[in-house]
């Protein structure tokens, strides 16, 4: 389940905080003039959404969105560009999502566990799991968690819910970390091998810091 407005927020505030190393190979085209700075702080060449171009796995939590909305009486936005998702995007669902899996703490033993179940039957991501796990845990920065919170903020206005909660970041920024780095290492049996997908996965890979 990929919330686009939030996967390209945590990109390009990771992306500002942190330096950018590229995954094991991966390397920049020789055409690409903008330095990585200028191309990152552009954003992404297409807002098409990573699910279209990745088959990505389901993760625990994904079962549990609905019922979360639901228990946290919740509606969406009317009329806002982004009324389908923005309760996906919400940090107290995302929140409440992983603990109803069980995971009320974010440890590197509990997200390893539900990472290696969810990749077990595919070996190219499954290779990854400790990888990613420490990458994402690496991104719980009081800055980074800081520069979200402004950005939930900014965003909860300009579609006219500001006075809705925020609850805990962290895991809004550790989900989305997944889809980043699952979407950086997408199996090219996975993979929508287009012009805007290349596109777009070119972007993630220059433009994300990797563990």
């Amino acid at each position: 389940m990929i919330k686009i407005l939030y996967f390209f927020v945590i990109l390009c505030v990771t992306s500002q905080l942190r330096a950018n190393v590229l995954p094991e190979g991966h390397s920049v085209p020789k055409d690409v003039a903008l330095t990585a700075s200028e191309e990152c702080g552009n954003g992404p060449p297409t807002h098409m959404s990573p699910e279209r171009c990745c088959k990505f796995p389901e993760l625990p939590t994904d079962e549990y969105y609905e019922h979360c909305i639901e228990d946290l009486e919740l509606e969406p936005v009317a009329g806002s560009e982004e009324e389908e998702d923005d309760l996906l995007e919400d940090s107290c669902v995302v929140e409440c999502a992983y603990n109803r899996t069980g995971l009320t703490e974010l440890t590197k033993e509990s997200l390893l566990a539900m990472l290696e179940k969810t990749t077990k039957d595919i070996p190219q991501w499954h290779e990854r799991v400790p990888a990613i796990v420490d990458a994402c845990l690496s991104e719980l920065t009081p800055e980074i968690i800081k520069e979200v919170q402004k950005e939930t903020i900014k965003w909860l206005k300009e579609i006219g819910a500001q006075t809705r909660r925020i609850c805990d970041l962290r895991y809004l920024i550790v989900e989305d970390c997944f889809y980043m780095k699952l979407f950086q290492e997408c199996p090219e049996s996975r993979f929508k091998n287009t012009k805007k997908c290349n596109s777009l996965l070119g972007f993630v890979q220059r433009c994300d810091d990797w563990y």
